[in-house]
């Protein structure tokens, strides 16, 4: 037929960006405000995939439009829990989360460093930040000393409270230290 595979994104793209922004932040909200209403609903009547990946596509539309202004509501998701994690963004978590982190963090990679220091958020929530940075070191070689900056400056943090099981995670670490490596 012609059509480009994002054809269908470009009116949504095209939208005036600080509705279009407030409306993704809404969107995101919801999914933490209904939490418990999807979550039945998923119990009840199975997962509809077409209705459930709300956040997930506009997590990807916010990196679409480069909104690293939203990088503060983006991370907010990610404090929720692994639970909530996994309900909303299942193997997305792990697979495909990371590029969003890369797009909104490759400015200014520095908020990304500052999360992963933050107490009581599961592994699963910091492993796509984690990525990104990762990602930004290997991908843009003009920033790799930054990164590697960032990532000693959270090993400090976590040497520096060996006693705080609210920060420290041994999965989190493994994987930390896997990307240092």
């Amino acid at each position: 037929t012609g059509r480009k595979k994002d054809e269908p994104v470009q009116p949504i793209l095209a939208l005036p960006r600080e509705t279009l922004l407030e409306d993704l932040e809404t969107v995101l909200a919801d999914s933490l405000r209904r939490y418990e209403f999807f979550k039945a609903k998923v119990k009840s009547n199975g997962y509809d995939g077409d209705r459930m990946t709300f956040p997930l596509h506009a997590l990807f539309l916010l990196t679409e439009l480069r909104a690293t202004e939203m990088l503060p509501a983006i991370l907010g998701h990610l404090r929720q829990g692994y639970e909530f994690l996994t309900f909303w963004y299942n193997d997305h978590g792990t697979e495909t989360l990371w590029h969003c982190f890369f797009h909104l963090g490759l400015i200014e990679p520095g908020p990304l460093g500052a999360f992963l220091m933050e107490r009581d958020v599961h592994y699963f929530g910091k492993g796509a930040p984690l990525q990104a940075l990762e990602q930004i070191a290997l991908q843009t070689s003009e920033r790799k000393a930054e990164i590697v900056q960032i990532l000693d400056e959270v090993l400090t943090c976590f040497s520096d409270h060996l006693d705080d099981p609210l920060l420290i995670d041994v999965t989190f670490i493994s994987f930390l230290l896997l990307t240092a490596a």
